[in-house]
């Protein structure tokens, strides 16, 4: 991930701190980055995010049992994506997901 767009996109962002799609945005961008502490402040927006966020809700909780995942939290992992599935059985990605971390970590 390309550090001086992470910067101009966290400028962005702190502008307009109100803004749950920026926050979902740079959540993500953040969530693509290489780099172990840009994880965890991605963790950091995320739960802000579902904890506050009806419109990113969904979105939010499926990147954040990705991104807790990556961070090796396979038990928080876990629990986001069974949060999901109870709320959207049908979701593919998070079903596939879901049958990863228990075949590969349970």
């Amino acid at each position: 991930m390309n550090l001086t767009y992470i910067r101009e996109f966290r400028q962005r962002w702190s502008a307009d701190m109100d803004d749950d799609l920026l926050r979902f945005q740079y959540a993500s961008m953040l969530s693509h980055s290489s780099e172990f502490h840009d994880w965890q402040e991605a963790v950091l927006h995320l739960e802000h995010l579902v904890n506050n966020s009806s419109n990113y809700f969904r979105d939010a909780l499926y990147l954040l049992a990705v991104v807790r995942y990556l961070l090796g939290e396979f038990d928080a992992a876990r629990s986001c994506a069974e949060e999901l599935l109870c709320i959207d059985p049908d979701n593919m990605q998070v079903t596939w997901i879901y049958r990863y971390m228990l075949v590969y970590y349970y």
